[in-house]
C-alpha cells in the first residue's frame, strides 16, 4: 500500500492516496433514500452505516442535559461524496434534548439548576459538540489528514486534526432541532419541528482518501457549567462500508511508467484506466450505470471509454461527473461476474491535494428490487 500524506505547503511532488475500495448496499422498493438535513434524524437513521448507541446520564444524574447524547448515526455516500452525522439528544418526560442546554431546562442559555455554574447563549463559545475521524486508522485524531467537524460558538466549523483548515472542496451544513424550545435566534439553522442535531460534510473524499473506512470519536460538552464531557462509550467508533459490489481499477496500459501502484504522470499526459465491477453476491444484478468523478486537474477524453457507452456529462465546481452506460441488451451481471471499462485521462495539472476518482453503479436485482451499490476508489498519480 502506497500512502503519503498531502504536504502543508506547495511541493514538486504531489501524490495522491493508493487504491483501496470500499462499498455501500442500500435496498428499497422504489429509489434509494436520501438524507435531508433538517434536524430529524429518522431519515439518517434508516440507512446509517453506524448507529451507535450511548449511555444516558452520562453528564449528569438525573440531570437531562443537552450534551447528554444517546445515539450516534453515521452514514457515507459515495454518489453524493457527502459525509452524515446525527445525534440524538438524551430526552426525557419533561420533553426532548435542546442543544446547548447545560441544565436541562429545556432553554439553551438560561441557567435554572444550581448545580450548573454557566449555561451560555445558544451554543456558546465555551460549548461544544466535536466529531473527530481518524481517516488513516492509526489510533491518533490529531493528524493533518484527520478531520474535526466543530459546532461550537454557533457556528459550524471543519478543520484538520492538526488544527489547520481543512483541504479545499470540504463544505458543511448543520441543522438543529430545537422543538418545544423558546425561540432562541442565536442558533442558526434550527428546526422548531424536530429535536435532533445533523449535519453534512460535502467533499469529503477530499478530506480522507479512504472514505469508506475510518474511526470517529464523539465530545458533546462544555468548559464552564462544572460538569463532565460526554465522550463516545467504548472508545472510538469503527466505520466501514460493505457491499456485494466490488470496484477496483488499474493502469490498462502495461507499459505505462508507475511507482508501487501509482502511475508517473505529467501535466500533458494521458493515462489509460480500467475500472473493473465485480457482482461478489449470490443474485444476478442489473446495472444501469457506471459514473466516475473527474476531480479538477484531471480530465476524461471523450470517445476513449471501452467496453461502455458514454452518457450525460456534468460539468462541477470541483470537477467533471461522466456516466458510463453499459451497451447493448445484455445488462446483467452474474454472480462472480466481472465488466471492465477502460478509459482515458488527461493529466492537466495537479491540484494541491489528493486526486481522487470514484465510482458507482445503481440498478436492481432480478427480483424487481432496486438497489444502489456504490464502491470508492482511489487511483494515485505521481509527478
Amino acid at each position: 500500500m502506497f500512502h503519503r500524506s498531502c504536504p502543508r505547503g506547495r511541493s514538486s511532488l504531489v501524490v495522491a492516496a493508493a487504491a483501496i475500495a470500499a462499498g455501500l448496499l442500500v435496498c428499497r422498493a422504489t429509489s434509494a433514500q436520501s438524507v435531508v438535513v433538517d434536524g430529524d434524524c429518522a431519515d439518517l437513521a434508516a440507512i446509517a452505516g453506524v448507529s451507535a448507541e450511548d449511555r444516558a446520564f452520562d453528564v449528569a444524574p438525573a440531570l437531562r442535559s443537552g450534551f447528554d447524547f444517546t445515539r450516534v448515526f453515521v452514514h457515507y455516500s459515495p454518489k453524493r461524496d457527502t459525509l452524515f452525522l446525527g445525534l440524538d439528544l438524551l430526552d426525557s418526560l419533561e420533553g426532548p434534548g435542546v442543544a446547548g442546554d447545560a441544565d436541562g431546562d429545556s432553554n439553551p442559555h438560561d441557567r435554572t439548576h444550581p448545580a450548573v455554574r454557566e449555561d451560555q447563549t445558544g451554543v456558546g463559545p465555551n460549548e461544544y459538540y466535536v466529531f473527530e475521524i481518524d481517516t488513516d486508522q492509526d489510533g491518533a485524531f490529531t493528524g493533518y489528514d484527520d478531520l474535526r467537524v466543530v459546532y461550537k460558538a454557533n457556528r459550524l466549523r471543519l478543520e484538520r486534526g492538526t488544527g489547520d483548515g481543512a483541504a479545499p472542496g470540504l463544505s458543511g451544513r448543520v441543522a438543529i432541532g430545537t422543538r418545544g424550545v423558546p425561540f432562541d435566534s442565536h442558533l442558526p439553522n434550527q428546526n422548531r419541528a424536530t429535536e435532533d442535531i445533523e449535519i453534512a460534510v460535502a467533499g469529503y473524499a477530499n478530506q480522507d482518501n479512504t472514505p469508506g473506512s475510518f474511526h470517529l470519536r464523539v465530545t458533546a460538552g462544555s468548559s464552564v457549567d462544572s460538569l463532565p464531557d460526554d465522550v463516545s462509550d467504548d472508545g472510538p467508533i469503527g466505520y466501514e462500508l460493505g457491499s456485494v459490489l466490488e470496484l477496483r481499477t488499474e493502469f490498462a496500459d502495461p507499459d505505462q511508467r508507475t511507482l508501487g501502484r501509482c502511475a508517473v504522470a505529467f501535466p500533458g499526459d494521458v493515462v489509460s484506466v480500467a475500472a473493473i465491477v465485480t457482482n461478489n453476491g449470490f443474485e444476478p444484478f442489473r446495472p444501469a450505470w457506471l459514473i466516475f468523478h473527474f476531480p479538477t486537474g484531471l480530465d476524461y477524453v471523450p470517445g476513449s471509454v471501452r467496453g461502455a457507452a458514454e452518457g450525460k456529462m456534468i460539468p462541477r465546481p470541483d470537477g467533471l461527473v461522466v456516466r458510463f452506460v453499459r451497451p447493448g441488451g445484455d445488462t446483467t451481471l452474474e454472480p462472480g461476474e466481472t465488466a471492465r471499462v477502460t478509459f482515458d485521462i488527461a493529466v492537466v495539472s495537479f491540484p494541491a491535494c489528493h486526486m481522487t476518482v470514484r465510482g458507482f453503479a445503481e440498478g436492481m436485482f432480478l427480483d424487481g428490487i432496486t438497489c444502489a451499490f456504490s464502491s470508492t476508489e482511489t487511483i494515485c498519480f505521481v509527478e
